[in-house]
């Protein structure tokens, strides 16, 4: 499973904003979203502004507000997967 794969699955278990999980969605729903964050935490960004722009692609990109909590809990994942993949 590739970096972008592992991001998406963190998008779909950890924070999924649509509850797609509960309604047994597409698990590649996020995916799209994943090199985008990915590149940011390349770029040095910690959980503070994976969170932020999660946040912002919920109310933006889906319409819909961000769960705080499981929006903190998948940054945090999203950017120990990609700090320790480097």
């Amino acid at each position: 499973m590739g970096l972008i794969d592992e991001v998406s699955d963190v998008l779909f278990s950890a924070w999924d904003p649509i509850d797609l999980k509960l309604m047994g969605g597409p698990r590649d729903e996020y995916r799209s979203f994943a090199p985008e964050l990915i590149s940011l935490v390349q770029m040095g960004g910690g959980e503070e502004q994976i969170a932020a722009h999660l946040a912002e692609i919920a109310k933006v990109e889906i319409g819909l507000s961000a769960d705080p909590e499981r929006t903190s809990r998948a940054a945090s994942l999203i950017v120990n997967l990609v700090r320790s993949s480097a």
